[in-house]
């Protein structure tokens, strides 16, 4: 299964750059914050961004920034709160969605997750790591046709896409279309030496086809 949360210290960049009505303020908070978190120091980190927010009350920028770091912690039902929240502050506040999806997907409320991760597909820039998780969340689901609708998508954006590849390999050997699945996964080899799915689909693979050196060899 795909990671399902990103390090807060490389997305908070990100909230920086597209979401702030106050960059100087917000840069100072984010290096602020960046220090705490550096040695470990959580508390410390929520206790400034409380009173940041005290200071700068329904920023939605700010209470991303604090949903992230619950985030990053694994504190989900805190998170989610916060970034429900910042979201009622500005609902084009596109990290804090995308975040919300991600903890609705950590969760498990998947049916919530799927509905945010296809409105962000019309609005997020970056559709590929969309489409991963609306496959990863299809696969979670035992929902294939859905896994081959999306890896099926994501291919064609990023060809060498190693998730897309192998799993769409993997679908095409359960459904006996071996021929299919042998191209798909030597490709995913291709672009990654020590694929070990890859090299053990392949062993099954040529077990079927009873070309046992070739098993032998993946295997």
């Amino acid at each position: 299964m795909y990671a399902f949360y990103i390090n807060i210290l490389s997305i908070l960049t990100v909230v920086l750059i597209f979401f702030n009505a106050h960059a100087q303020d917000i840069k100072e908070v984010q290096k602020k914050v960046n220090d705490f978190l550096s040695q470990n120091n959580f508390n410390a980190a929520i206790q400034f961004m409380n009173n940041m927010i005290v200071k700068f009350p329904n920023n939605d920028t700010l209470i991303t920034m604090q949903g992230l770091i619950y985030l990053d912690n694994q504190f989900n039902d805190k998170a989610q709160e916060l970034f429900e929240k910042s979201l009622q502050t500005n609902s084009n506040n596109m990290t804090a969605k995308f975040s919300l999806a991600e903890t609705y997907t950590i969760q498990r409320n998947f049916l919530k997750a799927k509905k945010l991760f296809g409105e962000l597909l019309n609005e997020f820039s970056n559709k590929s790591i969309i489409l991963n998780y609306l496959a990863q969340i299809a696969i979670a689901e035992n929902d294939y046709p859905s896994v081959k609708k999306y890896f099926t998508q994501l291919l064609e954006i990023d060809s060498t896409n190693i998730d897309a590849l192998n799993s769409l390999g993997v679908l095409a050997l359960m459904n006996g279309e071996l021929d299919e699945s042998e191209i798909l996964l030597n490709k995913s080899i291709l672009y990654s030496k020590n694929n070990i799915n890859a090299y053990y689909n392949l062993g099954v693979l040529y077990l079927f086809k009873e070309e046992y050196k070739k098993a032998e060899i993946n295997l």
